[in-house]
């Protein structure tokens, strides 16, 4: 994905299935916008978000199930007591910061499809 952010200013799919071009929209106080190149930063920081935002939701998700599935079976997750505490944690708070990121999301591509927001996404926002 960095190469094609570096040659093309968008991701694989974006370039080549869509023809689209990734730029950073500057909001300026008088209420409009203008357009701008990404640079090197944003082309790293994009890269990034892009590789890391699915590995890191992929494996969050496969810790809860697994964290999940070993509680129902035998009761107890680890021996120590700190440790299981924070794995009793995660399996308490995880359910809830998946389904606000899912609202979040839900929100942004409402707001994007009725021209409120310039972001499509959370990533996006974070991204500038």
């Amino acid at each position: 994905e960095k190469r094609n952010l570096t040659l093309y200013s968008a991701t694989g799919t974006e370039h080549y299935m869509y023809g689209m071009k990734r730029s950073k929209v500057i909001s300026t106080p008088g209420g409009t916008s203008s357009v701008e190149e990404l640079t090197k930063k944003d082309k790293i920081r994009s890269a990034l978000v892009v590789a890391l935002s699915p590995y890191v939701k992929e494996k969050l998700d496969n810790m809860h199930q697994t964290a999940s599935a070993v509680q129902i079976n035998n009761g107890n997750l680890s021996k120590d007591s700190w440790i299981k505490l924070i794995e009793v944690a995660f399996l308490k708070i995880y359910p809830a910061l998946h389904g606000i990121h899912e609202v979040a999301l839900l929100a942004y591509q409402w707001a994007y499809l009725f021209g409120r927001s310039i972001y499509y996404s959370p990533e996006l926002h974070f991204l500038g």
